[in-house]
Parts: structure tokens; sequence; C-alpha cells
């Protein structure tokens, strides 16, 4: 009697080895960057606002990735772009979410003569899918609030450490973060309904990429 393997196939699930699992299916094979930005308002460590939603990767944000993956032929030991994702910036305005954005609508600083803050947490979750980076920023009391009084905040923006004027040209560490920065363009973008930030508050950004 001719035996016979059933064979089925799929393209999602889990499988797990003692206390260990892990999801596939979630990652694709056509590559999109997609993004997840959460923003929370704290007074005296309790929430007063949240908001969170997709936000768009830019035009300016592409370029970046097919340069920084790339290697240099006449510098074989380096990629064509060396800067990083490094800083988040924060403003008033806000633009229609599209790959075309080329800055804040209208930036602001968090400290004085300060517009771009440093990211400072980086942590790679697993969830929702294993190809996610996740920064973070909390800004103090203080922070955006230099003024006593009230900053109605409606935009983010993330930006790499490299300037596209510096010497060299995007290179690591070059990026001005004063404000000569508020024509820089963003990587990523994300407009949102105003949050009312007072200088009783700390704002905690948590941004995530996924690809």
């Amino acid at each position: 009697m001719k035996q016979q393997d059933n064979v089925h196939v799929t393209d999602g699930g889990m499988v797990r080895c003692g206390t260990q699992s892990r999801l596939w299916g979630a990652e694709k094979s056509v590559v999109e960057v997609k993004g997840w930005v959460k923003l929370v308002l704290r007074e005296r460590g309790k929430k007063v606002t949240e908001r969170e939603g997709d936000n768009v990767w830019t035009n300016t944000g592409r370029e970046f990735l097919t340069q920084r993956i790339s290697l240099d032929l006449a510098a074989p030991s380096s990629t064509i772009r060396t800067d990083a994702v490094a800083y988040i910036g924060v403003g008033t305005g806000g633009y229609t979410e599209e790959p075309g954005v080329l800055s804040l609508q209208t930036p602001i600083v968090y400290e004085t003569s300060l517009f771009l803050a440093e990211i400072t947490g980086v942590a790679f979750p697993a969830y929702p899918v294993r190809t996610t980076v996740e920064y973070q920023r909390t800004f103090a009391e203080t922070e955006i609030t230099i003024v006593p009084g009230t900053v109605l905040l409606s935009e983010v923006g993330l930006y790499t450490n490299g300037d596209p004027a510096g010497s060299p040209a995007n290179g690591f560490g070059t990026r001005n973060r004063g404000t000569g920065a508020f024509t820089a363009a963003p990587v990523a973008y994300k407009s949102f309904e105003p949050v009312a930030k007072t200088n009783n508050m700390q704002l905690e950004v948590f941004w995530q990429i996924r690809f």
C-alpha cells in the first residue's frame, strides 16, 4: 500500500520551546517602514493626557535609510551616511502626515536656544513585530514650558544627528541642535490633537519604528 505524506503550509503562527516562544508571519517580503508614536503627560507621576497613533516616515527618512545601509566604495570601511536617529523635536503647528513633510510647521525650543532634544532610551521590543525599535525621551517640567504657563503641543519630529550642510555632509554628530534646525527635515513626523503642557508636567515620548 502506497503511503503519502500530507504537508500543510502556513504563513503565520507561533512556535514554543520550553518557556520560549516566537511569532512569525508578521514580517513581510515587502519592506515597509511604519511608526507608532505615544505621548503621555504626567503631573506628579499621575497620567493626565495621552495621545498615540501612526506617523509618517518621510522621503527624507527613506533617503537616509538607503544611504545608511550602502557601502561607500570610495571608503570601503564606511557607509555612504554615518549619522543615526538621535533627536526629537516638538512644535505647536501641524501638517498633514505625508512623505513630503520637510520640517515641523511651528517648531519651538525645549530649552533656551535648543530645539532638538536627545533621545535618552532605545529599546527593541518583540511586539508587535520583532523588527521594532523604540526611541524614548522624557521632557522635564521646566522643558518646553521654559516660562511658566501652558504650551499647546501638536506635532513632533524624529531627526538624525547628521546635518546635510555639515562637514562631511550628514556626518555623525554634525547636526545643529539649536534654532538653526527649525528648518531641518525629520525622518518621521506626527501631528496630533493638541495637548496642554504646563511647567508642572512631564512629557513622555515613545516613538516606535517597525519594519
